[in-house]
């Protein structure tokens, strides 16, 4: 088993484990600040953003189907933290 989900990708340290990679971008983000590139925006709104895109496409119903809702985002609305969704 790789983790106790049985998923990938796992991190893990000292025998403590962290698991899935929005949580594993935000640990090290968070382990290492300023160290090398940063995996997240420091922006709020841009990091929630990037969580419900994760969120929606890791959703087990048919990922597939999921991939095609997502609408390419405008570049105002990247800057503006938001991502458009049918």
């Amino acid at each position: 088993m790789i983790n106790p989900y049985e998923s990938v990708p796992s991190y893990y340290e000292n025998g403590r484990g962290v698991f899935e990679s929005i949580n594993i971008a935000e640990f090290f983000d968070e382990r290492l600040p300023g160290q090398g590139t940063q995996l997240m925006p420091t922006d709020p709104f841009l990091r929630a953003a990037i969580r419900e895109v994760c969120i929606r496409l890791t959703d087990p119903k048919n990922l597939t189907e999921k991939l095609r809702e997502i609408k390419r985002p405008k570049k105002t609305d990247l800057l503006l933290g938001r991502f458009a969704f049918m």
